[in-house]
């Protein structure tokens, strides 16, 4: 259920030699991704963490684009 909240974010993924890059982006409208949050990966799980802070830019772009 815990990751229920996070489903509106989608997940890019990117690997350069051994490292790999995760950026969390949502869909805004129809044509327009909007990029939220990018960090290394260092675990296999995605810590809440990362996810947390792309879920409140998420929130606080929508808010701003609202006004």
């Amino acid at each position: 259920m815990e990751r229920e909240k996070y489903n509106v974010l989608w997940e890019l993924r990117i690997e350069v030699a051994s490292n790999a890059f995760r950026i969390f982006y949502f869909m805004h409208y129809q044509n327009h991704s909007v990029l939220l949050h990018g960090f290394q990966k260092k675990t296999m799980k995605t810590p809440s963490k990362e996810l947390d802070i792309a879920l409140n830019r998420m929130k606080d772009y929508i808010t701003r684009k609202e006004k």
